[in-house]
């Protein structure tokens, strides 16, 4: 027998040889015990000072050992059966029940729905001028924003409540008299909420004050305040308009060539010159700057529009786990009702017949089910078709074989199609003869 101990993963540098040896275990099983006899042990150490694979080549000391027997014992623990804590799988659609598929459905179609909000809010900062304020976030997801901002405000609530509450408690043990402290705590709340409110008011109000003071400092009435306000951005975006007109016009040199020209004008028009020749270099920084404007844009869309899909992704495999809890026992029914007649139903063959054709119909279904379950992952149909299809396919036929095994049929007998067969072989064969007749007769 030779053994090469690798436990400490640096090669052979243990071997035992041995002439016999026994295995065995004990204490129920729990060790292993390998019994050796009349061999010996060699051992390679590492020589001091040097670790093992530094790429020297000093003379490491070898120890050998002589033994008539000797005995190792192995524990086989890694080997035990032991139950994997439940609280690894919890996590897994596979593993929840029907509350709480729901749940995390709704959660995940919330994350979507706040993805998009996010998207719609803020796409009108990407844009400069064009577009600027023409994107508007649909009213739903709008209404789920708020609603969501106020189950956070009211669970916020909740949390100040019992904090409050704790530290009243707190304060009654103590001895303190805690006589009308939760109604000030409520007072307080209150007032914060008014003073929002109030902060708000006072912008709107502070922006009417300065108008009307700005009438006032120009001489107009304050009924005209609210005219010069709504034609602000009538002025501003004629000022705009105008602006570079007059800029063209000042940058316009109308040259005189019968008149001298001094130093400070011939200067004045170099200066002119090579501001027109930089106009392309001008325009070339707005084009990449637009260009890389652009590209941010489209970047942070498909970002938030990959979040949307892997969310949605999430949430088919969350739908379809829901839709089998139910198909699923629904098909087991619907296999009886193919199975159970087909017995009644064929009487020759023996069982074997019945069994091939379940398994056929067992076939068809897995094939229907596996492709309805990849399209609901997909998105292509929705997880309700795709889980149910195979069941409504099949429940035709469970019901058709039920109701000819009740009327006892011979729905799988060759004397039956063979009936069948000569009768419409017969209407055939009466329908040519009647051919023949009639051309004899026309003749």
């Amino acid at each position: 027998m030779i053994i090469y101990n690798h436990a400490d993963g640096q090669g052979n540098k243990e071997v035992i040889l041995a002439d016999s040896g026994d295995m065995y275990m004990i204490h129920n099983e729990r060790y292993m015990v390998m019994e050796l006899y009349h061999g010996n042990s060699y051992t390679e150490s590492n020589p001091d000072g040097v670790q093992s694979g530094s790429g020297y080549h000093d003379i490491a000391p070898l120890m050998r050992n002589n033994f008539i027997r000797s005995k190792m014992v192995f524990s086989m623990q890694s080997f035990d059966l032991e139950r994997t804590r439940e609280d690894l799988f919890s996590g897994n659609r596979m593993m929840k029940n029907v509350a709480q598929l729901t749940h995390d459905i709704d959660s995940l179609q919330m994350d979507a729905d706040a993805f998009r909000y996010e998207l719609f809010n803020g796409v009108n900062s990407y844009f400069t001028y064009h577009m600027r304020g023409q994107v508007e976030v649909p009213s739903r997801y709008a209404e789920q924003h708020a609603q969501r901002q106020e189950i956070i405000r009211q669970n916020n609530l909740i949390k100040k409540v019992a904090k409050e509450e704790r530290r009243l408690d707190s304060l009654a043990q103590n001895g303190t008299d805690t006589t009308g402290m939760m109604a000030l705590f409520w007072e307080k709340q209150k007032s914060g909420k008014e003073d929002k409110e109030k902060v708000s008011d006072a912008k709107l109000q502070k922006i009417s004050e300065g108008a009307k003071a700005a009438g006032a400092i120009v001489g107009v009435s304050g009924d005209s305040v609210a005219a010069i306000m709504d034609n602000a951005e009538g002025l501003l975006a004629q000022q705009e308009i105008e602006a570079p007109e007059q800029e063209e016009k000042e940058e316009m040199i109308t040259p005189n060539y019968y008149a001298d020209y001094s130093f400070e004008e011939a200067k004045l028009t170099e200066a002119k010159v090579d501001s027109l020749l930089l106009v392309k270099k001008r325009n070339a920084r707005m084009y990449r700057s637009a260009l890389s404007q652009s590209r941010y844009v489209k970047n942070t869309i498909m970002s938030q529009a990959n979040k949307i899909k892997n969310r949605n992704k999430s949430r088919y495999g969350f739908q379809i786990e829901y839709q089998k809890k139910f198909a699923m026992s629904m098909a087991c029914l619907i296999m009886f009702l193919i199975g159970a007649p087909l017995g009644a139903i064929i009487k020759k063959g023996g069982i074997g017949f019945p069994v091939l054709i379940s398994i056929v119909f067992f076939i068809f279904y897995f094939i229907v089910s596996m492709t309805g379950e990849k399209w609901a992952k997909e998105g292509v149909v929705s997880a309700f078709a795709g889980i149910w299809a195979a069941d409504f396919v099949l429940l035709p036929f469970g019901l058709f074989f039920l109701r000819q095994a009740r009327i006892d049929a011979r729905l799988f007998d060759t004397d039956f199609y063979a009936v069948v067969f000569d009768r419409v072989k017969q209407l055939f064969i009466k329908k040519k003869k009647k051919e023949q007749a009639e051309s004899e007769i026309a003749e």
